[in-house]
């Protein structure tokens, strides 16, 4: 739109337009328009679309791979009708015999830390304490156990389907 002078700066309109109705302070800094951001969950204005169209079709997709799928096959899927935080697949036990808690903390610990906070300022750094919180917050598309050892579980391996951070 810049390109052929239809506007003059290339800033997203869709989320400058979503910072002003919510009444949030922003410094006027915002993304560029592009498809790519339009299209995608980091656009303001499009986040709630964009989050539903997304969620509807990875439920589908894990509907139809467990209706369809092979009769010998040994995975069972945890997460077929709504996602999960990671923490309560944990809390319930569906996941325990696989690890603890604080083993798949210590394993997932560095590259959680690696994360940056979106709502994070230069003034006032995260406590390492919020890591883990976000961690077992986070709600996974898709999560699947498979058993090696035809349902003994002593030989499972763990299938998760997760959006980007």
């Amino acid at each position: 739109m810049v390109k052929y002078g239809y506007k003059e700066k290339a800033e997203c309109t869709l989320c400058r337009k979503a910072h002003e109705e919510s009444g949030s302070s922003w410094n006027r800094e915002l993304p560029k328009e592009t498809i790519c951001h339009i299209q995608s969950a980091g656009c303001l204005g499009q986040k709630e679309v964009v989050t539903a169209a997304h969620n509807a079709c990875i439920r589908e997709l894990l509907q139809e791979i467990d209706a369809h799928g092979k009769a010998d096959r040994h995975v069972k899927l945890l997460t077929v009708e709504t996602e999960s935080r990671l923490g309560t697949l944990w809390d319930e036990g569906q996941c325990m015999h696989l690890c603890s808690k604080d083993e798949l903390w210590e394993a997932a610990k560095e590259k959680e830390m690696k994360i940056p906070w979106k709502e994070a300022n230069e003034e006032s750094p995260v406590s390492e304490e919020k890591y883990p919180e976000r961690f077992w917050r986070r709600r996974l598309d898709g999560i699947g156990l498979q058993d090696d050892d035809l349902g003994s579980r002593k030989a499972s391996s763990f299938i998760m389907l997760s959006p980007p951070s």
